[in-house]
């Protein structure tokens, strides 16, 4: 619970200041229309849906001085009205209040669109101050000041309640700085003279001053004696420029490709990562939010690449089993026999993890743990230095290891999309191995068998491929591009991330496409896989502008697996099988 100690001076002031919010609320809604091109008032439900972050309190007017109507909860979306005129809160559909809606502050729930896509409702609200006649003088007589004073005495301070936005200034229209650690207090600094929000000392921010809203904070302290501060206007301080988000992938071996005479006009990469890139922030997938992603693409023809979120280590998920495909053929010199072509059928199509672990034991002689430690040396080899599998797959309830086992460092941030510590990777490290795989197939050359000579044969980098190619499941690349097309591919997805790796074959020229999305917690898959195949329509139309897809189709994912008489079992365990169409 909030505690804020009152006197009668305070309580003036406060009224002083919420009598001029209301003054100029009313000036501005009975003089100003809606600004220029926002959409006409609606008093019907938008198809615009609000998730809490976390929690957050519902109230019957768009302030926190007006009633409490309930509170909501992460898991379940309501359907929006539309955003206040003037106050960055949004109405939305709440069949327990007395009208079926209530007002919910911006910055406490995620939208499946962009604010700005959000209509403004024109909305009577209850009135928040008393019935009987008040006289005030609308002044304030407490000094401007941005900074605590240092012989304070009395410190105000702030304690988050779960895990809370930190802004540049007082409202959710400026960027975000940070987030509260819940159970840490922090100093407040000053309070805005006509907004709900604190100044607080924020060490992590670019001038170590942030602001949060007063409602998702617990106060200890006499907060009415914090200085006042009026600026509506807050500016940026000149920060040092950030690196840019999309880049050019940088191989990790010399002379990765040799380039080939372009065949028709040449596909400008850096305009498609542009692309990519507005796409995600459209949906909130922003590098400087909780949910974001990253994604890597190649031009099989020409080399060229680009990387956007290259450096961020995830949860290597069920992408891991490329790896671990790739490990297997380089340490065998026969085709797989009946059972062990069924096992690399079932780990790549039906995304077993027992079977998974088998090819791990048998990479290990018998010992999946030194099996992992194959694949994450051989990844190493090849340069691809983010990625390793130090496990083998937990299957069931979590269980003490066989052995034990300890997390890798690598060149990666493994902190922002809380990577599983056993077995991680990046897109581009996945990209280039797919890279290396197609050289291996198509061209018969390339890092797997200049690296590994004798141990790679061309026929194994095709039924690398063709295993991949029979992982068919209708979402995710699939999704984006013609159906019919050949997409060479391994999804994964856990909790919080999901991902897919793919090489794939269209007229316009083949190229490799690896993704991953992250949101804490849990990552709708009415969101990630949507947007994973709008992503490779976009790549598929970069690739085939005569001829683009007009939407994506996703379809239903078949839950069942059945490879049963299968001709995919008899090409793993062929000795030969021609170069690909």
């Amino acid at each position: 619970m909030k505690t804020i100690n009152y006197s009668q001076q305070e309580t003036r002031v406060w009224l002083a200041s919420t009598v001029l919010v209301l003054l100029l609320a009313l000036i501005l809604a009975s003089t100003s229309a809606p600004a220029a091109g926002a959409p006409a008032a609606q008093m019907t439900p938008t198809n615009i849906l609000a998730e809490a972050i976390g929690e957050a309190n519902l109230r019957s007017g768009p302030g926190i001085e007006y009633s409490l109507l309930g509170t909501i909860s992460n898991g379940t979306r309501y359907r929006v009205f539309g955003q206040h005129e003037i106050f960055p809160w949004l109405l939305i559909e709440y069949p327990p209040a007395p009208e079926g809606k209530a007002w919910v502050f911006a910055d406490l729930v995620s939208l499946n669109v962009p604010l700005a896509q959000v209509p403004y409702v024109v909305e009577t609200t209850p009135s928040i101050l008393p019935t009987a006649a008040i006289t005030l003088t609308p002044t304030i007589d407490q000094p401007v000041s941005t900074v605590v004073p240092e012989t304070a005495v009395n410190r105000v301070y702030i304690e988050a309640q779960d895990e809370v936005n930190v802004r540049f200034g007082p409202g959710v229209d400026y960027p975000r700085i940070g987030r509260l650690i819940p159970g840490q207090q922090y100093v407040a600094t000053g309070r805005h003279a006509l907004y709900p929000w604190l100044q607080i000392e924020f060490p992590d921010a670019p001038d170590r001053i942030g602001w949060v809203f007063t409602d998702v904070v617990n106060i200890s302290g006499d907060v009415y004696a914090l200085p006042l501060i009026t600026t509506e206007q807050i500016n940026w301080p000149t920060l040092t420029p950030t690196p840019p988000f999309v880049v050019t992938g940088i191989p990790p071996w010399p002379d990765a490709l040799t380039p080939q005479p372009a065949q028709r006009e040449p596909v400008n990469m850096q305009a498609l990562g542009d692309d990519i890139l507005a796409y995600l922030l459209s949906l909130g997938f922003a590098p400087e939010e909780d949910r974001f992603g990253s994604v890597f693409v190649l031009n099989l023809a020409t080399g060229e690449s680009i990387s956007l979120g290259r450096d961020i280590a995830y949860s290597g998920m069920s992408l891991i089993k490329i790896p671990i495909l790739v490990e297997y053929f380089r340490q065998t010199y026969s085709p797989p026999d009946a059972r062990e072509a069924e096992l690399i059928a079932n780990t790549m199509v039906c995304s077993g993890n027992y079977t998974a672990n088998e090819l791990l034991s048998i990479i290990g002689d018998g010992n999946p743990f030194a099996g992992a430690q194959q694949v994450t040396d051989t990844m190493r080899r090849l340069g691809l230095l983010n990625t390793f599998i130090v496990a083998p797959f937990v299957i069931g309830e979590p269980e003490q290891p066989a052995q034990p086992v300890t997390t890798l460092q690598t060149e990666a941030d493994q902190t922002r999309a809380a990577p599983d510590p056993y077995n991680q990777s990046t897109p581009e490290d996945l990209g280039w191995l797919l890279d290396a795989v197609y050289q291996c197939a198509v061209h018969e050359e390339g890092p797997l068998i200049e690296l590994f000579p004798e141990q790679f044969t061309p026929t194994e980098c095709r039924q690398i491929i063709e295993v991949m190619s029979a992982n068919q499941i209708n979402v995710l690349t699939e999704a984006g591009v013609p159906i019919g097309t050949r997409v060479a591919h391994k999804h994964g997805w856990i909790a919080d991330t999901h991902g897919d790796a793919a090489i794939v074959f269209t007229p316009g020229g083949d190229y490799v496409l690896t993704m991953a999305l992250y949101q804490p917690d849990w990552l709708p898959y009415e969101l990630s896989w949507p947007t994973m195949a709008e992503i490779a329509r976009l790549v598929y139309n970069a690739f085939n502008p005569e001829s683009p897809l007009e939407a994506i189709h996703p379809a239903t994912v078949d839950e069942t697996c059945d490879l049963t008489g299968s001709p995919l079992l008899a090409a793993l365990s062929s000795p030969y099988l021609p170069p690909l169409e």
